[in-house]
């Protein structure tokens, strides 16, 4: 909508931390042998974690390397110190003031590492791995954030791998001269192709850590998230997942929406236009652009407002996500996924009633009455809840949704599905960038996150005990859906599988098994990209 504020920096923000019970045992891995050499890393939480920070899992790619997939990692000789994070890859930081705002690392082109906690004692240990994808709208974020720092998750007895790919512009820069580069003939993708190759790394060096290589959960939020329906989706990364945890995004929608209403993805051959336009604007050629500092490229990127992000090349992701899932053909592994009950509280306002009903009337045409029957706008200030649960539905929830009921029809592998509605304790009034009058955020996008890595310090507000039960449910069922591919645990409320017809959802606030929130308001979406979906397919015919 016109009104929207698109801020797809999705998913960085500042965390929290409480104790763990703690159940592994100290760990004694100082020092490990990857492919490309021997790593020092460093003990956390009294001996019983180990970190090795910013290690290369690919080639730095920088000049003839930008916008070519990733390179194998280059060796290096003696002890490489593992010991602090990396550069973050190429992005504008968030303002001070944005409730993503994080105090990132530097960046660079030369980013594509990971990081990695491990409880192992020895490299024998074969322990679940939990691979996390960051969030930022493909834009920003990185896997070096404090907030993702894996050490608490790593008390639990799994091996937390949290990585950095390329973003924007130079993750997704599609171009008929780099189709012309490509054995393939394809080009964009770029920044899921360095996911594909950072899980391909982990396959072939987590034993060195005490992981599993054949027990590997992906995992992401928001663009993360986005991610992860994606490679179910790509048989590029068939084998190199055994289950898929994804928190508020996947891609179902049949068409491309722009900013936002659920990122549908667009041909290669309309993103290859944009990237024709961008490089006549910044020197012509491929060449002049590799030719350019990635600082200037960046600022050009950001000025030029193009969105840059992953598309359907018949390579990396052969068709629209929805349609794999739909024929069956995607990587079937158990699936565990679900969003938050106020995913649009920090990106939506709706300055009055009439703005709200004519933007909507211009948006949604033959279905307006349809729409304003789901979001009603009988004042101002419904007008604004109605405007926040459309972006939460449209852009979030309806495609966990249907992801979940695609891998429940079509799949083999079990399903799991969440519903998260406990809102942090941000002091009232509290005014982000993304909230400028200090309304209610409630349970904000990304706001799980804090329950989940356990990371309550760096957020100073006032936690409490069941914020901390939260955190140990969450946590619990994460990390045992990792060791095998069930969250159910001792201790916590039983969580059924999720199917198509009963569709039992955990709500995890509660700690209680119900339905699908908001299913009235996902049915108008439902119905809505049904109808893209046929125009569509006409349109081919």
């Amino acid at each position: 909508m016109g009104w929207i504020a698109h801020r797809l920096v999705l998913g960085g923000l500042l965390f929290a931390s409480i104790a763990f019970a703690s159940i592994a045992p100290a760990a004694a891995l100082e020092r490990v042998t990857v492919e490309s050499g021997d790593l020092a890393g460093r003990t956390l939480a009294g001996g019983q974690v180990t970190a090795f920070l910013a290690v290369p899992y690919a080639a730095p790619p920088v000049g003839a390397l930008r916008w070519r997939p990733p390179a194998p990692p280059l060796a290096w000789t003696g002890v490489r110190q593992a010991d602090a994070v990396g550069a973050a890859c190429m992005q504008q930081p968030n303002k001070p003031d944005s409730i993503f705002y994080f105090v990132t690392p530097a960046v660079g082109e030369d980013c594509l590492t990971l990081n990695i906690w491990t409880p192992a004692k020895t490299s024998s240990e074969r322990r679940p791995v939990m691979v996390w994808l960051h969030g930022g709208g493909f834009r920003g974020g990185t896997g070096g954030a404090p907030n993702y720092a894996g050490d608490q998750l790593a008390k639990l007895g799994v091996v937390m791998v949290t990585i950095n790919y390329r973003l924007g512009l130079f993750g997704f820069l599609a171009h008929p001269e780099l189709d012309a580069e490509s054995p393939k003939h394809v080009s964009g993708n770029y920044g899921t192709l360095d996911q594909i190759a950072a899980l391909a790394w982990v396959k072939r060096n987590i034993a060195q850590f005490g992981g599993d290589p054949n027990r590997v959960t992906l995992i992401g939020q928001s663009a993360g998230s986005f991610s992860v329906s994606y490679l179910m989706a790509s048989p590029l990364a068939k084998g190199l997942f055994q289950r898929a945890i994804g928190e508020s995004g996947a891609t179902m929608s049949p068409v491309h929406h722009g900013g936002g209403m659920g990122f549908g993805l667009q041909p290669l051959a309309d993103v290859e236009q944009e990237g024709v336009g961008f490089a006549k604007a910044e020197g012509g050629s491929i060449a002049a652009l590799r030719a350019r500092p990635a600082a200037a490229l960046l600022q050009a990127a950001v000025a030029a407002k193009i969105g840059f992000q992953p598309v359907v090349d018949g390579y990396v992701l052969p068709d629209d996500v929805y349609s794999i899932f739909a024929k069956g053909q995607q990587n079937d592994v158990p699936l565990l996924t679900g969003s938050n009950a106020n995913e649009g509280s920090i990106y939506t306002r709706a300055p009055s009633a009439a703005a709200y009903l004519e933007q909507a009337k211009k948006q949604y045409g033959a279905s307006f009455a349809d729409y304003i029957k789901a979001y009603p706008a009988e004042s101002d200030r419904q007008a604004n809840e109605s405007a926040q649960a459309a972006f939460r539905d449209g852009t979030f929830a309806w495609h966990n949704w249907a992801w979940a009921r695609m891998q429940a029809t079509t799949g083999k592998s079990k399903v799991y599905y969440y519903y998260l509605d406990h809102a942090p304790p941000i002091p009232p009034g509290t005014k982000f960038a993304e909230d400028p009058d200090g309304a209610p955020l409630g349970t904000y996008h990304t706001a799980e996150i804090l329950y989940l890595f356990h990371h309550f310090e760096l957020r100073h507000w006032a936690w409490r005990a069941d914020d901390r039960r939260l955190a140990d449910r969450i946590a619990g069922y994460w990390v045992n859906f990792a060791r095998s591919g069930d969250p159910n645990v001792r201790g916590q409320p039983q969580w059924p599988s999720f199917d198509a017809q009963r569709e039992q959802v955990m709500h995890l606030g509660a700690g209680r098994v119900g339905g699908v929130a908001n299913k009235p308001q996902l049915l108008f979406w439902e119905g809505w990209f049904d109808k893209a979906r046929a125009a569509k397919q006409q349109a081919v015919k």
